[in-house]
């Protein structure tokens, strides 16, 4: 696997478009993997201009810090479209 092999630290990053390229698939398919990767707790990336696999705790715990950042801002955007979609009802409902 690439990224085992090669992005190991953040002084070896790979860009998602590099790396797509490298095992011709989407940037959005490549993504996916790297998700189904970390599930199955066979790596545990970083992204910082580029996937590389974490070697310390410091870099572990920043990744992780950034995922639950950008959890917290999903989270924030899921509850605005709720709120906006209730009141899409009430006013159809007038």
């Amino acid at each position: 696997m690439i990224l085992t092999a090669e992005a190991v630290g953040p002084e070896h990053a790979i860009t998602v478009a590099d790396l797509a390229d490298r095992v011709q698939i989407s940037g959005r398919a490549l993504r996916d993997v790297v998700r189904d990767l970390e599930l199955a707790k066979r790596v545990l990336t970083n992204f910082s201009d580029g996937y590389y696999v974490c070697v310390t705790p410091d870099q572990a715990t920043s990744a992780t810090r950034r995922l639950v950042s950008q959890v917290q801002n999903m989270q924030a955007r899921i509850d605005a479209r709720r709120t906006m979609t209730a009141e899409l009802a009430r006013r159809q409902a007038s």
